[in-house]
């Protein structure tokens, strides 16, 4: 009985040992090889329509990025880059509803001389609701919509989330083209399987409008984004 005590407890050491050891050896290969830690938001997520925000933290910290010659990414994102220390923060606009992109990264180093030859990213737009945001993506979001003290009339009613529709604004850093430094992004509610109906998409867009209407808003004189993009010619 002694014997197998024995036996059972040499085992169990062994398997201690084991793990301590496996988990040495990853800590050491985290620290020697550089890599991408983690991505906020992860793989194949949905990410709000209009614009938001991709994270990519690094174990070490980064060199400069030049996206011109580093970035590839699906026809019509709008992207600017930030590095800081071991993050490579991606500000993303432009997102459409029910469409999948990808963001490919290449020749990406480290300042100590390493680099990662191919980062591969995909995610889907969606509309998500407030609500259901990230506190990340909400706090970002207030950032965003709370610059200068502006006192345009159409910041006191959105964001608006209707049944059929979302109306959020961006603030631009100079005036548009219409004299405004807002700019209206008007998201049509389409299921998957509706996304090309033109007749329903219209009824909605005019729903959007009249409420920007009721509330004594021209829509006429703001640079409106829609999306989906042929709701524009509706």
């Amino acid at each position: 009985m002694k014997n197998l005590y024995s036996r059972y407890k040499k085992i169990i050491w062994s398997v201690i040992i084991i793990i301590i050891v496996s988990f040495l050896a990853w800590g050491i290969y985290i620290l020697l090889v550089f890599q991408v830690l983690s991505i906020t938001p992860s793989q194949n997520s949905k990410i709000s329509g209009g614009s938001g925000q991709i994270t990519f933290n690094f174990n070490r910290d980064l060199d400069t990025i030049d996206l011109g010659k580093q970035m590839y990414s699906s026809e019509g994102l709008v992207i600017s880059a930030q590095v800081d220390k071991n993050k490579l923060i991606l500000f993303v606009s432009n997102i459409n509803q029910v469409k999948k992109y990808q963001i490919q990264l290449k020749d990406i180093k480290s300042k100590d001389g390493n680099a990662i030859s191919f980062i591969s990213y995909q995610f889907e737009g969606a509309f998500v609701p407030y609500g259901q945001l990230s506190d990340s993506e909400k706090n970002r979001q207030i950032k965003e919509t709370d610059k200068g003290n502006l006192q345009d009339p159409v910041m006191s009613i959105l964001p608006k989330y209707g049944d059929n529709y979302a109306i959020k604004y961006e603030l631009f850093g100079e005036p548009s083209q219409k004299g405004k430094y807002i700019k209206l992004n008007i998201i049509l509610l389409l299921e998957a399987q509706s996304i090309d109906n033109r007749d329903l998409a219209r009824q909605y867009k005019n729903e959007a409008l009249d409420f920007l209407k009721s509330n004594n808003i021209n829509p006429n004189d703001y640079v409106i984004r829609y999306d989906p993009d042929y709701a524009a010619g509706l």
